[in-house]
């Protein structure tokens, strides 16, 4: 989200208060993440804090991160602070892994010159970590991407966009084909039967 309006003015509140929380699992993300409290600003908590805390989601489950800021005392906080950077570390490895084989697919179909858009799909995919490497993409190659991987037995992925093309638009047109889908302009999510269906 831009850091525009109230957005900006509930990050510089938060920025101002992340050090005087008293919360145990503040203090222990902090200390792990290199991070000081006096010297915090936005692009440390993106590149630094945020990452490890989005893990849980995408690596394991969400419940720790709650945990960690709720109800954890010291010793637990260090202990799932822990387990989120090694979250963490199995996430960069499997975006990395995934971003080479979608660009391994893309050269396999002999995508060179700027294509309209790109979906692939694997069935081996982490559904949590396709959305990155949409961004990725979509960086690289200047058109929308989506990403599909199989979960249970439907086909889930997600895409990203580029200015002047709403991808939640671009997913409408082709509903027919879909089980769902939802998102915005920028960036949403789809579920499809199958790969045939795409």
């Amino acid at each position: 989200m831009p850091l525009i309006g109230e957005n900006r003015v509930l990050v510089a509140r938060g920025l101002t208060e992340i050090g005087r929380t008293r919360i145990p699992g503040i203090d222990a993300l902090l200390a792990a993440s290199r991070v000081t409290p006096g010297d915090v600003d936005t692009e440390k908590i993106m590149f630094r804090v945020a990452p490890r805390i989005n893990a849980s989601g995408r690596m394991g489950h969400a419940k720790d991160a709650i945990e960690l800021f709720t109800t954890a005392g010291p010793a637990r906080a260090e202990e799932i602070v822990d387990m989120l950077g090694e979250l963490n570390d199995r996430r960069r490895k499997d975006e990395r892994a995934i971003f080479d084989q979608a660009l391994a697919q893309l050269r396999g179909l002999g995508v060179e010159s700027k294509p309209r858009g790109i979906v692939l799909h694997d069935e081996q995919w982490n559904l949590g970590i396709v959305g990155i490497v949409c961004s990725k993409l979509v960086d690289l190659h200047a058109c929308p991407v989506v990403l599909i991987t199989r979960n249970k037995e439907i086909y889930k992925g997600s895409g990203r966009s580029v200015r002047g093309i709403e991808l939640h638009r671009v997913l409408e047109s082709c509903s027919a084909h879909l089980i769902g889908y939802g998102g915005h302009a920028m960036a949403a999510g789809v579920q499809v039967a199958g790969v045939d269906e795409i």
